[in-house]
C-alpha cells in the first residue's frame, strides 16, 4: 500500500454563478464553459492508495487504474467505499475574477471522478482555492492530466485572525496582496497562501500532527486575546529577560511543541479535523495572531520539502536564493530559532520563575537587533 493525500474541493459544494457548469461531465471538459464563473466550498483531505501495481506512483494519473480510496468517502455527495477507484479526467486554467491578466494568478484545477457519473465528483488544484471566491474558467488545459500528490502540512488553523491594514482578519479570508502588519517592516503584502484539511482520523493515527492549542492569556496577560491553534512545528516569539540572559537577544522563536507544559499550552485531541494554513510574505516575518507574536512561513529547504512539486516550484520562483533584501535573504529567519534542549531549558526557566513568555516592553541592553521593537507600541502606531 502506498498512501497519498489529495487536498480537494467537493463538487456538491460548487456554485455556478454564470455560464454552463464546467464540471457537468465526468469524463470530458466542457468547451462551452470557457468564461463560466463558479465558487467552491471548504477543502477536504482524501486518502488514497496508489500502489503497488506501478511501484508506488508519485503522480495522480488518468491512465492509472490502481488509485483507490483507503476508507469510505463521499466526494460529490456520493458514497465511495474503501477500494473505489478515483481518476482525474480533465484540467481547466482558471483565474480569480478581477485577477491579474498577465497569468500570475492563474490556477490549474483538475476534475476527478469515481466512474459513476454524470458529472465530476470534485477537483484538485495546484494552488489554494478560497471558499466563496468567484473563479472564471479561462481555458481547457488538458484532457489527460497527471498531477503530483499534495502533502502539505500548514501552520495556522483557518479561523486564526491576523493583524492587517484593515484590522484583525481571519487568515482564510486573506488574498495575495493583502497587507499584514509585521514587527520589523510595518505592513507587508501577502505573496502566497496554502491550505490543507486534515481529518480527525488522520490526526488520531499520527500524534505528531496533533494541533497545539494556546489558550487566551497563556503567553502573557491578555496574550493571546483568544485561543490560537497552531501546528506543533509553528514557532512562537518569546521575549523576556530570561531570553536575554540565555541568548543575548531580546527575542527568539520557539516551536509550539517545545512550549508544551506551560499552563494553557497543550496538545488538542478533540476528535475533530483541522484546516491548516500557511502564509508567505516577501521575507520571513514576525506577525500578530490574536495579539500573539508568531512567525510566517520560513521558505527554507526543509519547509519547501513539505510542499507539492508545483507549489515548491512556485515558492522557489518567488524567493530565489540570490535575491537579497537589505541584510537578510528571504530564506533567513526573522529571529534566532531555538530548539531541542535549549528550548526546553528556556521553557523550564520561565515556569520556575513564573515569568510570562512575552514582555513587549523589554529590550536587552546588548546584542539586540535594531529591528526588534516593542511590538504592541509599533502596531498601534502603524494602525493610527
Amino acid at each position: 500500500m502506498t498512501l497519498r493525500y489529495l487536498t480537494s474541493w467537493d463538487a456538491a459544494d460548487f456554485t455556478v454563478l454564470s455560464g454552463p457548469n464546467p464540471f457537468s461531465d465526468y469524463n470530458d471538459a466542457n468547451s462551452s464553459a470557457i468564461g463560466s464563473i463558479f465558487t467552491v466550498g471548504q477543502a477536504e483531505l482524501l486518502t488514497i492508495d496508489d500502489g503497488p501495481a506501478d511501484g508506488g506512483s508519485t503522480t495522480f494519473n488518468e491512465s492509472d487504474d490502481d488509485q483507490v480510496f483507503v476508507s469510505s468517502s463521499d466526494p460529490g455527495g456520493r458514497n465511495a467505499a474503501s477500494g473505489t477507484e478515483i481518476d482525474p479526467e480533465y484540467t481547466y486554467r482558471i483565474r480569480p475574477v478581477g485577477g491579474a491578466s498577465d497569468g500570475s494568478q492563474d490556477i490549474f484545477v483538475t476534475a476527478f471522478e469515481m466512474g459513476v457519473g454524470p458529472g465530476a465528483d470534485g477537483i484538485v488544484a495546484n494552488a489554494w482555492l478560497k471558499p466563496g471566491q468567484p473563479y472564471e474558467v479561462m481555458a481547457i488545459a488538458s484532457e489527460g492530466p497527471g498531477l503530483s500528490y499534495a502533502s502539505l502540512y500548514v501552520c495556522f488553523a483557518a479561523d486564526t485572525r491576523l493583524c492587517t491594514a484593515t484590522g484583525m482578519r481571519r487568515i482564510d479570508a486573506l488574498s495575495r496582496g493583502d497587507l499584514l502588519w509585521t514587527a520589523d517592516d510595518g505592513f507587508a503584502p501577502v505573496r502566497w497562501l496554502g491550505s490543507r484539511h486534515v481529518p480527525a482520523a488522520r490526526l488520531a493515527a499520527d500524534p505528531a500532527g496533533l494541533p497545539v492549542r494556546i489558550a487566551a492569556g497563556a503567553v502573557a496577560h491578555g496574550v493571546p486575546a483568544r485561543d490560537v491553534v497552531v501546528s506543533q512545528q509553528h514557532r512562537i516569539a518569546v521575549r523576556s529577560p530570561i531570553v536575554a540572559r540565555m541568548f543575548g537577544v531580546s527575542e527568539v522563536l520557539v516551536a509550539a511543541r517545545h512550549l508544551l507544559g506551560i499552563p494553557g499550552i497543550a496538545l488538542e485531541a478533540s476528535g475533530r479535523g483541522v484546516t491548516w494554513m500557511h502564509v508567505l510574505l516577501d521575507r520571513h516575518q514576525v506577525v500578530e495572531a490574536e495579539g500573539m507574536m508568531t512567525e510566517t512561513l520560513l521558505p527554507g529547504t526543509e519547509a519547501l520539502k513539505t510542499l507539492p512539486a508545483a507549489e515548491r516550484a512556485e515558492v522557489a520562483g518567488l524567493f530565489p536564493p540570490v535575491d537579497r533584501q537589505g541584510d537578510r535573504t528571504p530564506g533567513a529567519p526573522a529571529r534566532p530559532c531555538v530548539g531541542g534542549h535549549r528550548a526546553a531549558r528556556l521553557r523550564d526557566r520561565h515556569l520556575a520563575n513564573r515569568k510570562p513568555l512575552w514582555d513587549p516592553a523589554f529590550d536587552a541592553a546588548a546584542g539586540t537587533p535594531g529591528r526588534v521593537v516593542p511590538a504592541r507600541r509599533s502596531r498601534r502606531e502603524a494602525l493610527s
